[in-house]
């Protein structure tokens, strides 16, 4: 009797552990497709349609100096800045 009760608690964790999976798949999509939206505005990269002139108007000089510090130019990635 004991051994039917726990083949019935495993396969009912297999299948909550299965479920929880696939809930964090969909929610983890969601959540890529959410910051797909963000980067690619308009269909394009953000560079492709904003001009930079209105950022060092928005953070001056102050701007263009992270910039230089913390982009390489020969690191093909993308880089998210604050």
């Amino acid at each position: 009797m004991f051994d039917d009760l726990e083949k019935v608690s495993n396969l009912t964790d297999r299948r909550m552990l299965r479920t929880e999976r696939r809930e964090n798949k969909d929610l983890i999509q969601q959540r890529l497709e959410e910051l797909h939206g963000k980067i690619l505005q308009k269909g394009s990269l953000q560079e492709r349609h904003d001009n930079l002139a209105s950022y060092y108007l928005s953070y001056g000089k102050k701007w263009t100096e992270a910039l230089y510090s913390n982009l390489d130019p020969l690191y093909f990635e993308f880089v998210v800045s604050k």
